[in-house]
């Protein structure tokens, strides 16, 4: 919902607003699908709003095969404040699915990923899901040579690093919370104190595991890796319109270009450019 002033306490009229089939591999995929990628996304539905996600998603590009779950579908409440520019999300927790839906969900995997040559896997997943869910999908993809990227975050992503995933990206809260929770809040807000700790982290990751690592930090630096050496780009500076989706943008671009270069340089700046295109429309996932 796109509105002129926000104001608590009040009410707020909207004459522009929009409903979209969403959520982290949605994006990811609608964005990939916009490169001119073949997409499979595979995902849980399940409630009353199961049939309107299918037939928003059948306007889309990629190809959904979904697992039904009986887990009524989350909404997120997007508010862009047009007089400050902001962006205010309301995301509200997913219902717990039954630990047999995880294994139809891996059955799936298993003969989709025979199709692939990247397994992507973007976002948390819904409670109820085995903890071994996605260690589970990276140890298969990449035992059969397929390219894995991980934007996932805590003990998902630390128990599926042994299985060694090519690339893995997180966000600068994601980069505190997952490998330094301990670090006080103040230094997670510290910009140098953040480039010491990835200039020490993501070398290591890349000299045990063989993993390149990309951190990234809203309008400021992205840092990463090409082997131990620890590099930055800076964003181009825009006026952002809804910054909602910009990260699955970023993982959607690095993705399509590493794929057709293998160049991380080239990989980060188009990850950047596909984010600084979702920023500047009001629909998220989209890149024009």
């Amino acid at each position: 919902m796109v509105i002129s002033a926000f104001e608590e306490d009040a009410v707020n009229r909207s004459s522009e607003y929009y409903f979209d089939a969403a959520g982290k591999g949605i994006h990811v995929s609608r964005v990939l699908a916009q490169l001119g990628e073949e997409v499979i996304h595979l995902t849980q539905l399940g409630g009353y709003f199961k049939s309107i996600f299918l037939r928003l998603v059948k306007q889309e590009n990629f190809k959904l095969v979904d697992v039904d779950s009986g887990a009524d579908i989350r909404f997120c409440y997007t508010l862009l404040n047009k007089k400050r520019r902001t962006t205010t999300e309301i995301v509200e927790l997913g219902e717990v699915v039954a630990v047999e839906i995880g294994k139809t969900v891996f059955n799936h995997f298993q003969i989709l990923l025979k199709k692939c040559g990247w397994l992507i896997i973007s976002g948390t997943k819904a409670p109820g899901f085995s903890e071994e869910l996605f260690p589970q999908m990276v140890k298969t993809a990449k035992s059969q040579g397929k390219k894995v990227f991980l934007d996932i975050k805590g003990e998902d992503l630390l128990n599926s690093l042994k299985y060694r995933p090519d690339f893995v990206k997180v966000n600068t809260q994601e980069f505190f919370t997952t490998f330094f929770p301990d670090a006080p809040a103040q230094s997670q807000k510290s910009r140098s104190k953040l480039f010491e700790l990835a200039r020490s982290k993501i070398p290591q990751l890349y000299r045990q595991l063989g993993i390149h690592t990309i951190v990234t930090n809203r309008e400021h630096e992205i840092i990463f890796n090409k082997g131990s050496e620890v590099h930055t780009l800076q964003p181009r500076r825009i006026e952002p319109v809804n910054t909602t989706g910009c990260g699955d943008a970023f993982s959607a671009g690095f993705c399509s270009e590493y794929a057709r270069n293998e160049d991380i340089y080239r990989a980060v700046r188009k990850g950047e450019e596909c984010a600084r295109k979702n920023a500047l429309l009001v629909q998220p996932g989209r890149i024009g």
